[in-house]
């Protein structure tokens, strides 16, 4: 696990968090076994009212995350950083979507340099007679190289960007 994990996360705990809260959290484990679910229930209510609290006092709380421009993010990076705190089955399922972003990466890249090909040689790029036939490239001969799932999500993305 990435060390900077654990601060992401306790650095956004204390945001979101008293010092009342965390004497309950230290009380915690010396209450009575039996009442432990209920003290856990009762420091998440006392977080949330606490947050909510945030919202309405004051003019600087929670607007942290709504600025002007959003901060540009590295999609597979946050897949690993998700990772460590995901099933088998849900790091399957970002390994997939992680595989799948690297290959649209890829094809965009692909795809821009076969425009400036065709900038730079024209005459090259008919792909008929003459022409360099690998040049005559479309989507659907990448997709051809996917499996049957991976052409699902492949011509979603591509919809999705219409």
């Amino acid at each position: 696990m990435d060390l900077k994990q654990p601060d992401k996360i306790a650095a956004f705990d204390t945001l979101y968090t008293n010092n009342h809260i965390q004497m309950l959290k230290i009380l915690f484990p010396n209450v009575k076994k039996e009442l432990r679910h209920h003290l856990a229930i009762y420091i998440k209510y006392l977080e949330l009212q606490y947050t909510i609290s945030l919202r309405e006092g004051s003019p600087f709380s929670l607007n942290l995350c709504q600025g002007d421009d959003p901060p540009t993010f590295d999609l597979c990076a946050l897949c690993d950083e998700l990772s460590p705190f995901c099933s088998e089955k849900e790091r399957s399922y970002l390994a997939q979507f992680k595989n799948m972003q690297n290959m649209i990466k890829q094809y965009k890249d692909l795809e821009a340099a076969m425009t400036m090909m065709k900038e730079l040689f024209p005459e090259g790029m008919a792909g008929g007679e003459g022409g360099n036939e690998f040049f005559n490239f479309s989507p659907d001969m990448l997709s051809q190289l996917l499996s049957p799932e991976q052409q699902t999500m492949f011509s979603m993305f591509q919809n999705k960007e219409d």
